[in-house]
């Protein structure tokens, strides 16, 4: 039995002397894993999946951007007239720097030409069943 009355009670190891136990191993050995693991998931920066669009959607999408861009700078000072404190702008210019984010990733979107439908194969269609030169005879002398 221990000083404290606890027959489980183990002593506290310094931080030096705990990392080379084989918990702190294992622990390091854990972490490590996981932040491989993490780094190889994560999609980089330049990465991003494009979507895909119709033309009329691109069109759509790259007006809105336009739009929005020349409405920036009047949305802005009509916030800034109103708002003085330098947090408030802050959170203003973050929001609008996000949507304009999105409107570009919309506007950049992949046009999707649909491919023209494949030609029918001809195996698996069934021929035209040829009537035989006797049941034509026989029936145009009846």
């Amino acid at each position: 039995m221990d000083p404290w009355g606890s027959a489980t009670h183990k002593p506290r190891l310094a931080p030096a002397e705990a990392a080379y136990t084989p918990d702190g191993v294992m622990r390091r050995v854990v972490l490590l894993l996981l932040l491989a693991v993490g780094l190889v998931a994560a999609p980089s920066a330049g990465s991003r999946a494009r979507i895909d669009c119709s033309a009329a959607q691109k069109a759509s999408a790259q007006r809105a951007l336009a739009v929005y861009e020349r409405a920036m700078p009047k949305q802005r000072a009509a916030y800034y007239g109103t708002h003085r404190k330098a947090a408030q702008r802050r959170t203003f210019v973050k929001a609008q720097q996000a949507k304009l984010r999105g409107l570009r990733a919309a506007a950049a979107c992949n046009v999707v030409v649909p491919s023209p439908p494949r030609p029918p194969c001809l195996l698996l269609q069934p021929t035209p069943r040829r009537r035989s030169r006797r049941a034509h005879w026989s029936r145009a002398q009846r």
